[in-house]
């Protein structure tokens, strides 16, 4: 597992380079670290905005080689308000810094203990708390951010995966790659009447689940929705897929439309379930 340590000294560090221009300096603490004081000494002329990360809930998935786990933590920042002229202009300043960071979940690569993990965070925005009298902070306003993580063992990441159809983004939630076999029609089989089989063929398919999107500029969800409701374009009509796993090499695949339905639900999001199939190779092109 990675210690709480580390998490919290990966989160004090892309803060610190968002807030450059800022000024502002973050020191994020692990559990029950000591504050590092927010005031000026008069060795040390940084004022620093403290946190603390703590961890609340813990799993671990049974694998017999593997590392697999997940850890929901609990970021508290605590953001001293000297003056209270600039109260406001002190909040925005950390939720300019804050909210970006937290909207965006990420996925990197960390070593420990002679292990390298993919761990993937998602996060809560920072919800504000109150204001207070706090020791060595004085009057101090605290945000709160919930981080979920999941780490596994050398592993590979679905926000390492992306999917270009004819060149622009699929904006998927989910998908299954599947190739499926096809076997002769006649299996054999022995005296005992036990039975094997030969594949004659595979067939390839990329299944998504993605939202219905009104972009006219994002060609793939126009070309997705129109394929469903509109049905004007030659159903063998073929399209470019670019398939990206990880940092491998992307792959290129020629594809048609299969199966897809539109989903609508209430007040919901409407969605799509999308089947792209690997296409016949065209004679002569």
């Amino acid at each position: 597992m990675i210690a709480v340590e580390t998490l919290a000294a990966r989160i004090e560090n892309d803060l610190n380079a968002a807030a450059k221009a800022s000024g502002i300096v973050y020191k994020i603490h692990a559990d029950m670290g000591q504050y590092k004081r927010a005031l000026k000494t008069r060795t040390e002329k940084q004022v620093y905005t403290n946190g603390v990360l703590r961890i609340v809930d813990s799993g671990v998935v049974p694998s017999r080689t593997l590392t697999v786990a997940t850890q929901e933590a609990k970021l508290e920042i605590c953001v001293q308000l000297p003056e209270q002229a600039r109260d406001e202009e002190i909040l925005l300043a950390h939720h300019s810094i804050l909210n970006p960071y937290f909207a965006e979940p990420r996925v990197e690569p960390i070593s420990e203990g002679g292990k390298t993990y993919s761990v993937g965070a998602t996060y809560s925005l920072a919800h504000p708390g109150t204001v207070e009298q706090r020791p060595d902070a004085g009057t101090s306003f605290t945000f709160y951010a919930r981080i979920a993580y999941s780490f596994i063992e050398n592993g590979l990441s679905s926000y390492d995966c992306a999917f270009l159809l004819d060149g622009f983004p699929i904006p998927y939630t989910s998908v299954s790659i599947t190739r499926r076999p096809i076997a002769e029609a006649n299996p054999y089989s022995d005296a005992n009447g036990r039975t094997t089989c030969v594949n004659t063929a595979t067939a390839l398919s990329f299944d998504f689940q993605a939202p219905a999107l009104s972009d006219k500029n994002n060609v793939a969800a126009v070309a997705m929705l129109s394929y469903v409701l509109d049905n004007e374009n030659d159903p063998n009509a073929v399209h470019a897929l670019t398939v990206t796993i990880g940092k491998a090499k992307p792959r290129n695949y020629k594809v048609v439309f299969g199966q897809c339905d539109l989903v609508v639900s209430g007040v919901e999001n409407a969605g799509q379930n999308i089947s792209l199939i690997e296409a016949a190779p065209v004679v002569g092109g």
